[in-house]
């Protein structure tokens, strides 16, 4: 009696890389967001959103609109931006001021909701805001550290974080 091997598909292997969406104020500092963006690139992570190399190229009544956005409809930006939260392991709110606009607070919500982590750069000027996403400066390090180390077995990281 001959005996069939098994056949079954384990699953895909998750990627070692880990996603981020980063929100913010495009009106207070792009260029500051873009270039976080890039250094997080440099770190390792895959920044879903925006691509650092974005560039403002119109506002709306206050809604910037970037040549990466795929629609001139503020609504449908931001429905993509919340279905690549759905996808990211994270999300790093890029707010150096303290500063949370609307839309950032719109997609803070979207991602607790979606249950993904939150950083942020610094500590949110709104109260409740700073409450829900527990601002911890050393979360945020450790999870950039995590980003940083290598998936080899040598242990050593390729982009160290001091």
């Amino acid at each position: 009696m001959t005996r069939r091997r098994s056949t079954a598909i384990s699953p895909p292997l998750r990627s070692a890389v880990l996603s981020v969406v980063v929100i913010g104020s495009y009106r207070e500092d792009l260029a500051g967001l873009l270039d976080f963006a890039q250094r997080l690139i440099g770190l390792g992570l895959q920044v879903l959103h925006p691509p650092p190399q974005a560039r403002s190229i119109g506002e709306d009544f206050g809604f910037v609109r970037l040549d990466c956005d795929r629609s001139r409809d503020p609504g449908r930006i931001q429905r993509y931006v919340f279905s690549l939260i759905d996808q990211a392991d994270a999300v790093i709110l890029y707010a150096p001021s303290g500063r949370v606009g609307i839309s950032a607070a719109m997609e803070i919500g979207y991602a607790l909701r979606a249950s993904r982590r939150i950083f942020a750069t610094a500590p949110p000027q709104d109260l409740t805001i700073r409450t829900l996403i527990r601002y911890q400066p050393e979360g945020l390090t450790k999870f950039l550290r995590a980003a940083a180390v290598s998936d080899d077995t040598s242990g050593y990281a390729k982009h160290p974080v001091s």
